[in-house]
C-alpha cells in the first residue's frame, strides 16, 4: 500500500507522466528492497484503479492518452491461468480482420446461400500451400479436409476408420484425454499404450494391437502434449511397422508445435493408413477454430462428404477468408513473430525453474514439470492456486483411473505482461524450494524408485 501511494503521488505531481514506463518488477523490487511479489501486486492494484496500464510483452506504463495501447491487458491480482497457451497479438488480428472483410465483400449472394458441399477448393489449396506438405508424402488438394477445430478433425477420422458395435482405439498413455473424449462419443473402447522418452513403445504396441484387434492408433509424434517430446524417426518407423503388421491406422495429431517439424509424418511412412491432423490454432489464432485432416490418398472426397453431413467441416466465413489470409506473406511474418515471442516466454520460464528440472524445448508452448519427491500433485496444484497461479496436473491427460506421473504442465500465456509472467514462474520456483510442509500442502505417498 505504501508503494501504491508513492506511485499515485508521483503521477499526481507529474513526476510520472502518461505513457512513462515503470521499472520491471524485479528491477524495482531489488532497488527498494522488497520482494518481486510486492511490486507485482502493487502494479496489478494500480492497473485495476486505472492509474497504470500493463501491455503484453512491453511492460507497465502510466495510463493516459499517450500510453502504448496495442495489446493492452488489464491484470487482476492473483489471476494467472497457465492451463492453456495464450498467443500474443503480433499483427495477426489485423490480418484476420482484413481477410474476413474481403470475404464479406465478395458479394451478398454467397452470404445468403447455404454453403455448398464442395465449395471450399480455394481454401483447401491455400491450406495445402501453407503447411509443410512435403513431410506428409504425396498430398494433393483432394486429400485435404477442412474441419471446425482439432476435435472435429479427430472425430472425422475416427468415424471414417472405426466400424462395429464396440471398436477399439489405442492412444499413447499421456495424451489420452483428448482422444478418449471423442472416442466416447462414438462408443469406442480406449486402450492406453505405454510410453518412454521417445514415445510409444513398439513392443507394447505390438502386444496390445494383437490382443485387442484395434483399428486406430492416436498419437502425437511431433510435439507431445503434455510431455513436449518428439518421437525420433527410427521410433516412428518401428511404430509404422507394427501398424502395417496389424492393419492399424495411425492418426498423427500435430496441433501443438509452433516451429518446424523434426521428422516425416506418419502419413509419409504409412501412405495407405496414415492420417494427419493439424491446424492454425497454435501459432495464428485459436479463435478461427480452423483445423484440417490430410487423408490417405484417394480417401479425401469421401471424408469431405461425411464432414458435410456430420457438421464437422469448417464453417463458410472462415473458408472464405483463408485464401486471402494464408496467401498474404505478412501472415507468415506475423506467425514468425508469434513464435519468437512465445519462445522468449519459454526461455524465461525455463530459467526461473532451471533448478527443478523442467522438460521443455523451443517451439512447444508449455513445460512439463516433474515434481520433487515429497510433493503430491494435487497438493502442488492447490498450493499454486492459493498463490494465484493455475496449472494442469498430469492426471488431466491420462485415462480416468490410470496412473499418472507426479508432474504438472505449465502452459505459456504470452498475453500476460512479461514481467508478471516472470513473477508467476518465480512463485512456482519458490513453492518447489520451500516444499509441501512449508506450503501447508499435501505430501506424496512414498513411491518405488522406478516411479
Amino acid at each position: 500500500m505504501a508503494l501504491a501511494r508513492a506511485i499515485r503521488g508521483a503521477v499526481d505531481t507529474a513526476a510520472l507522466a502518461p505513457g512513462d514506463r515503470l521499472p520491471p518488477v524485479r528491477g524495482l523490487a531489488n532497488r527498494i528492497g522488497v520482494t518481486p511479489g510486492t511490486v507485482a501486486r502493487t502494479y496489478s492494484l494500480l492497473c485495476d484503479e486505472g492509474v497504470l496500464q500493463a501491455t503484453v510483452g512491453r511492460g507497465t506504463f502510466v495510463a493516459g492518452d499517450d500510453t502504448p495501447a496495442a495489446l493492452s491487458l488489464r491484470l487482476a491480482p492473483h489471476s494467472f491461468d497457465f492451463t492453456a497457451p495464450g498467443l500474443p497479438d503480433m499483427g495477426q488480428i489485423a490480418l484476420i480482420r482484413s481477410a474476413l472483410g474481403r470475404a464479406l465483400d465478395g458479394g451478398s449472394g454467397a452470404v445468403l446461400r447455404n454453403p455448398r458441399e464442395h465449395g471450399d477448393e480455394a481454401a483447401r489449396t491455400a491450406m495445402l500451400d501453407w503447411i509443410e506438405a512435403d513431410r506428409l508424402g504425396r498430398a494433393t488438394v483432394d486429400d485435404l479436409v477442412l474441419t471446425h477445430g482439432p476435435e472435429s478433425a479427430v472425430q472425422t477420422v475416427m468415424q471414417s476408420v472405426l466400424s462395429g458395435t464396440r471398436p477399439v482405439v489405442l492412444v499413447d498413455e499421456m495424451s489420452a484425454s483428448l482422444f478418449a473424449r471423442v472416442a466416447g462419443l462414438l462408443r469406442a473402447e480406449v486402450v492406453a499404450v505405454p510410453m518412454d522418452r521417445e514415445g510409444i513403445v513398439p513392443t507394447a504396441l505390438d502386444d496390445i494391437a494383437a490382443g485387442t484387434r484395434a483399428r486406430l492408433l492416436c498419437t502425437a509424434a511431433e510435439a507431445h502434449d503434455p510431455t513436449t517430446l518428439s518421437t525420433p524417426l527410427a521410433r516412428r518407423e518401428a511404430i509404422a511397422a507394427v501398424a502395417r503388421r496389424h492393419d492399424l491406422h495411425v492418426l498423427d495429431y500435430d496441433c501443438t508445435r509452433i516451429g518446424a517439424a523434426q521428422a516425416p509424418a506418419y502419413r509419409a511412412l504409412l501412405p495407405e493408413r496414415g492420417w494427419h491432423v493439424g491446424g492454425l490454432s497454435s501459432m495464428l489464432s485459436p479463435w478461427l477454430e480452423s483445423a484440417f485432416v490430410v487423408a490417405p490418398a484417394g480417401q479425401g472426397a469421401a471424408m469431405r462428404t461425411f464432414a458435410h453431413g456430420a457438421g464437422t467441416r469448417l464453417c463458410a466465413p472462415v473458408t472464405g477468408m483463408l485464401p486471402t489470409l494464408l496467401g498474404n506473406p505478412d501472415t507468415r511474418s506475423a506467425c514468425n513473430r508469434v513464435r519468437t515471442e512465445m519462445n522468449r516466454y519459454l526461455r524465461a520460464a525455463a530459467d526461473a525453474l532451471a533448478a527443478h528440472g523442467p522438460v521443455w524445448r523451443e517451439d512447444v508452448p508449455f513445460l512439463w514439470l516433474p515434481l520433487p519427491r515429497g510433493w503430491a500433485v494435487d497438493g502442488f496444484v492447490a498450493a499454486a492456486a492459493d498463490a494465484g497461479v493455475s496449472v494442469s496436473p498430469a492426471a488431466a491427460f491420462a485415462l480416468p483411473g490410470a496412473h499418472a506421473p507426479r508432474a504438472v504442465r505449465i502452459a505459456v500465456d504470452a498475453q500476460v505482461a512479461f514481467d508478471c509472467f516472470g513473477h508467476a514462474m518465480a512463485v512456482f520456483a519458490a513453492l518447489l524450494d520451500r516444499g509441501p510442509q512449508a506450503s501447508g500442502a499435501g505430501m506424496a505417498a512414498e513411491e518405488p524408485p522406478s516411479a
